[in-house]
Parts: C-alpha cells; structure tokens; sequence
C-alpha cells in the first residue's frame, strides 16, 4: 500500500506541471525510461539564482529557462541557456547534509573516460555530453569529483561552496570510489578542443546544489566567476 501510495502521489506531481513531454534521451541498457520534460522550475533552486523567484527567467541578465527533466530516481534537473552561449544546469544532489564540503569533497585530477554500462539520462545540447545514472544514488558523506582538462583552477573552496574553472575533456562525479559514475562528462566525439567549465557544489539551508556552468560550444571563452555571478549574493 505504501509503495502503491508513492507512485501515485510521483504521478500526481507530474500531472500537475502545465506541460510535459516524454524524454528519450538515453544511453545503455537498464530500467524503463520514466522521465520527463516539464516547463517548471523548483522553487529552492530559482532562490539561488539572482532573478525574481516568481519568474523562470531574467531576459534583462540573459538567463532564459529551457527545462527541467524530473525522474523517480533523482531530484529534477533544470537547465538554463545564459547570455544565448553558455549553458546551466543546477540539481539537488542531497536533500540534507549538515557536514563540512570542504571536508566532504575529494578531488582528483585524471583521465575519467568511462565505458558507458548501464542506463544514463543524457543531456547534449552542448559540444559536450551530461550523463546522469538511470539508479537511484547511493547518498553518503562524501563526494567524489575527478576533473581531466587542462588549465584546472578551484576558485573557492569552504565548508559551503566548492568551486572549480577548467578547459576541460571529462569528469565524473560519484559518492563512493567503488561505484559506477553517478554523473559524467564527455567530449562528443567530433569536438576537437577542450570544453570551458565551471562546476560548483553549494551547500544552502543544509542541501546540496550542483551547478554546471559551460559554454554552449567548446569554441566559445568562459570567464572566470560568470557562474557565482549568476547566483544571489551572500549564499
């Protein structure tokens, strides 16, 4: 009865967002594609950004709101274009965490091409390809990130932001070393430089944020600090 309660409620959540289409998006094999697209953003995350919450976008600061694909799986991903040229993508990596990032996060710096295995939620509206694992997250203490370009800079690190800028070629993002990318990064296979990134871990009112900031095309510059630019001031 309480599973049966869950997905109906799952169900309802869906239904009630003003318009949705189905996403397909994937690569491997694995669960049954439960995605979808919505025209709606969550509240906490428009709360981060310096824009008028009510609102999904802010034309006069360049931030136009694309989607937001929701999955059983995970907490919604929403996706922003800024300034028509670069591409943001903020997700709630954990719903309730108390500790330290700057004690949390461990960084490494090489190749993390990967072998795709098992089902990802693929995102490639840029020269380069997000993929976030089709399973249910294993939430621990920890967070694993491993960053391969070139030029690599952490901007700010503390116990609420973790903040990097790179040209990059891969990354992934995981919570135990032993377990499979829970989020990864790659070059499409016909984009011959490395991809402008900036990728921050926020920590506000005790959750965890992602934010991927790149640009739209590896060709295009990225600056330094346009990513925390774009948030509210004092988070």
């Amino acid at each position: 009865m309480i599973r049966y309660k869950k997905k109906l409620i799952y169900i309802v959540l869906i239904m009630l967002n003003v318009g949705f289409s189905r996403c397909n998006n994937y690569r491997a094999n694995g669960p049954e594609d439960t995605s979808v697209f919505v025209d709606s953003v969550p509240k906490n995350y428009l709360k981060l950004l310096n824009i008028d919450h009510n609102n999904f976008s802010d034309s006069s600061r360049g931030i136009v709101f694309r989607k937001t694909t929701i999955n059983k799986f995970r907490s919604p991903i929403s996706s922003f274009l800024i300034l028509g040229k670069f591409y943001l993508q903020i997700y709630m990596m954990n719903p309730l965490f108390k500790g330290s990032l700057k004690a949390a996060i461990k960084e490494s710096y090489i190749d993390a091409r990967t072998d795709i295995n098992n089902r990802y939620l693929l995102d490639d509206n840029t020269d380069m390809e997000f993929l976030y694992h089709h399973f249910k997250p294993k939430i621990t203490k920890q967070i694993f990130i491993d960053i391969f370009g070139s030029n690599t800079k952490t901007l700010e690190k503390n116990d609420s932001i973790s903040y990097y800028h790179s040209q990059i070629d891969n990354f992934w993002i995981k919570y135990n070393q032993k377990d499979e990318n829970d989020i990864y990064g790659n070059l499409k296979q016909d984009v011959l430089t490395q991809m402008p990134i900036e990728i921050m871990f926020l920590k506000s009112k005790n959750k965890v944020y992602l934010l991927i900031l790149s640009s739209k095309t590896s060709s295009t510059a990225l600056k330094e600090n346009l990513l925390k630019n774009l948030l509210k001031p004092g988070l």
